[in-house]
């Protein structure tokens, strides 16, 4: 009895493995620091993802560092990268992003996040706050996200006031991963020009960060009927003695 009591003491109520926070493309070599948690709240390492070569045909290849700072056994592959680029916004994820063109010879950008264990994780993405670059349309594992940021809502660089849902970043929750995530690019949205004052399409479109979250684990079932049940008992047997 007392072994089942510890065991549901001792039983996990979250899995943090596979949380992971990434700043992409670094600008100016500087990530955020462990302390900010971006809209999730999740402080620790930030992956400083930086890509500078003008050639949209490279892959970059590597392990990410887990939220302590040591390797997480997850892996990431970008393609399809042809600048990097920077926004208005003081805010250390939002102010510099990677982007595609639909006129490069490899035109949609392309992440894969490999190594999770099997589970539900929210997944929150973050866009550029450049004027001119939003995310695009992509998907993630096939579900299909429309084109947002800044630039899509003509907003500006909104991040400067603070990180805004639906602008600067979006999050799909109990998101089940099968041990990979891809995300596609499948379109280039709009932007909204101040120059002519009206919305055009974009040619670019790329992402500013992305930060992984492992949803709680409920405990099984059958320990969260036994547990009133063993605590009583356990009650009676102090009583007794």
């Amino acid at each position: 009895m007392i072994c089942l009591l510890v065991a549901i003491g001792l039983y996990p109520s979250t899995a943090l493995a596979g949380s992971v926070n990434i700043d992409f493309n670094s600008y100016d070599a500087v990530t955020p620091d462990s302390s900010y948690g971006g809209a999730t709240g999740q402080s620790g390492t930030w992956n400083g993802l930086g890509f500078f070569a003008e050639n949209s045909s490279l892959v970059y290849a590597g392990e990410l560092s887990g939220l302590d700072g040591l390797p997480s056994g997850i892996d990431y592959q970008v393609t399809g990268i042809s600048y990097p680029s920077t926004g208005a916004s003081s805010d250390p994820v939002l102010r510099d992003s990677f982007w595609s063109a639909n006129y490069a010879p490899n035109p949609y950008w392309s992440v894969s996040l490999s190594g999770f264990a099997p589970g539900y994780y929210d997944v929150y993405i973050y866009a550029p706050t450049h004027p001119a670059i939003p995310t695009g349309s992509f998907t993630v594992n096939g579900n299909a996200v429309d084109s947002f940021g800044s630039a899509t809502s003509g907003a500006g660089a909104n991040g400067i006031n603070g990180l805004d849902l639906g602008i600067d970043y979006i999050v799909l929750t109990d998101l089940y991963i099968d041990g990979t995530m891809a995300f596609d690019q499948t379109g280039y949205g709009i932007y909204y020009s101040a120059y002519n004052n009206q919305f055009l399409n974009a040619y670019m479109a790329g992402l500013a960060g992305i930060q992984v979250v492992s949803a709680p684990v409920p405990l099984p079932s059958s320990l969260l009927l036994l547990a009133p049940a063993l605590i009583s008992l356990a009650g009676l047997r102090r009583k007794k003695y």
